[in-house]
């Protein structure tokens, strides 16, 4: 975490309230500027809990490795800390990889908030590992912030290595050995916030893409048309809002469809945004 003092408080209460209730949070601050720090301590008196500071900013890469070898549990996620997991996410995930010991990695579907857009939108992935395989060559199939990581195979593939789409190239290389799967009910809210992105920063991210697109087609034997979609990515980025949902559909396996009245207050309530 870097400076999130403003969207913290709903992140670890949505950690909190989890009706799984054996869980080990781990904080990491990447030397933030504000007291992010002293705004965790405040909530989370009281609980299991560990802080851990980074001197000089490292990066998201060296603290989230940072945080994997310090837990101690069997399963381990990589929350970001501006965004909000729902209340029975880690009990329905505990409970999958439990049930299936060859699984390496579970995701879940999410609801995605963004400032441009006046609703959230439910964004599902397929479930299956074959279907997961099938669309790794277009974009990872498992969303970095849903992911619950068996912590065997998140070790054996060496954790994250790269400093932009790590989650992307983790998932890669965990699909080796293991299989993939997700969830088809949300369990997590993945809030985009403004002044987050920037042009330059989509530019380098959709680059990024396009090789982990090309690691995914080597690792599972996957058609190399799969490359051609990526230039659709680029497209996209100034793109109008219609051409972007087109091309999401085209080009990404993933169902997105509009949430309900009653989505959308429990959205606001997780979120705290009861009254905006």
């Amino acid at each position: 975490m870097y400076n999130e003092r403003e969207f913290i408080e709903p992140t670890i209460e949505s950690l909190l309230s989890q009706t799984y209730s054996n869980i080990e949070l781990i904080f990491v601050d990447d030397n933030s500027e504000d007291d992010t720090t002293d705004e965790v301590k405040s909530i989370v008196d009281g609980n299991r809990h560990a802080i851990l500071k980074n001197k000089t900013n490292m990066g998201t890469t060296f603290s989230r490795n940072r945080g994997a070898m310090h837990a101690e549990g069997k399963y381990l996620v990589f929350h970001d800390a501006d965004d909000v997991s729902t209340p029975n996410r880690i009990e329905k995930q505990v409970q999958f990889l439990e049930a299936n010991p060859e699984t390496g990695v579970v995701g879940g579907a999410f609801y995605y908030v963004h400032p441009d857009q006046k609703e959230p939108e439910l964004r599902v992935r397929p479930s299956s590992d074959q279907d997961i395989r099938e669309g790794m060559g277009r974009g990872s199939m498992i969303n970095a912030g849903t992911a619950m990581y068996r912590r065997e195979a998140a070790f054996e593939a060496g954790l994250f290595q790269s400093e932009n789409v790590e989650g992307y190239e983790l998932i890669i290389e965990i699909g080796r050995n293991w299989k993939l799967a997700n969830l088809p009910d949300p369990v997590y809210i993945y809030r985009i916030n403004s002044g987050s992105r920037s042009q330059r920063k989509e530019l380098l991210k959709k680059s990024i893409l396009a090789y982990r697109s090309w690691q995914a087609i080597k690792a599972f034997g996957l058609p190399y048309r799969n490359l051609l979609f990526q230039l659709g990515w680029f497209i996209y980025m100034n793109a109008p809002e219609r051409v972007q949902r087109f091309i999401r559909t085209v080009f990404s396996p993933t169902e997105q469809r509009a949430v309900s009245d009653e989505e959308v207050k429990r959205i606001k309530s997780l979120l705290n945004t009861d009254n905006e």
